[in-house]
């Protein structure tokens, strides 16, 4: 009789053993796209809604993505494009934007401008043009992080304990 709950209880361990390297890519897959949900949600938050920066050249969307390895097991949040998510984490150093190169780009546009699409310019500009930077750190790349963090573990375990459930009744 203790033979057969010992043998018993070691099948279920191998079970839960089994279980865990098992494959998790369906829950995966939930954590994923909840985590694109919450970097969207922050993008709209850190832009004003929107979720795009209009004025950085042909209007910069702030999107993600994710990827899966090690069979759902680890999960990749990658926050696209890289560049205006730093923006709006970080802030903007001023600086100054040069004058076009000399060269054509295409019809019509003029040797040595630069288009700008900013209020209190005529186009096109000839001049070296002073940025003010963005003085105000959004913390965008962060708060995601953070919504993603708070809401991923909870959905890994609940996924455990649902594997757990049907091991042990």
């Amino acid at each position: 009789m203790a033979s057969d709950t010992l043998e018993a209880a070691i099948l279920r361990l191998k079970a839960v053993e089994d279980a865990l390297s098992g494959d998790w890519t369906q829950a995966g897959h939930a954590v994923g796209a909840m985590a694109k949900r919450e970097a969207k949600a922050a993008a709209a938050e850190a832009t004003g809604g929107s979720g795009v920066l209009t004025h950085m050249g042909r209007g910069a969307r702030l999107s993600s993505g994710y990827d899966l390895d090690n069979q759902g097991k680890r999960l990749t949040l990658k926050l696209r494009p890289p560049g205006p998510w730093v923006i709006m984490e970080q802030g903007a150093k001023a600086h100054v934007i040069p004058k076009s190169s000399g060269r054509r780009r295409g019809r019509g546009k003029p040797r040595g401008a630069r288009y700008l699409l900013a209020p209190g310019y005529s186009h096109p500009v000839k001049a070296p043009i002073h940025h003010p930077g963005m003085r105000q750190k959004r913390g965008a790349i962060r708060k995601t992080f953070a919504r993603v963090r708070d809401k991923a573990s909870p959905m890994y375990h609940d996924e455990m304990v649902k594997k757990l459930a049907e091991i042990y009744g």
